[in-house]
């Protein structure tokens, strides 16, 4: 049975700030994002975004990847096992329940 809403990770985890993150970084996986760029997917404010970003810095599921200027880039932490369990969960069961 199709679902009329699609299941991505924020609706899945407790910490909708962080999943929204992932969601975000997970779809553009080969790709790295600006703060500013998460803020306007997500819509999180900026000091949440920020908490955000530090939070999964922490967990080691994302990385600063470069900077240009004062501007910092980020993207999945591709050598976490964490992420790649996300990765295979979100294309396998997700995109299951998704088509």
């Amino acid at each position: 049975m199709k679902n009329s809403k699609p299941i991505t990770l924020s609706t899945m985890f407790r910490n909708k700030h962080a999943a929204k993150v992932l969601d975000l970084l997970l779809q553009g996986w080969n790709h790295d994002f600006s703060a500013r760029e998460m803020i306007d997917n997500t819509k999180l404010a900026k000091q949440t975004l920020y908490k955000t970003i530090y939070d999964l810095k922490i967990q080691q599921l994302i990385v600063e990847t470069r900077k240009i200027g004062r501007l910092r880039m980020y993207s999945v932490n591709k050598d976490s096992p964490k992420i790649q369990a996300l990765i295979k969960f979100q294309e396998g069961v997700i995109g299951d329940i998704n088509s």
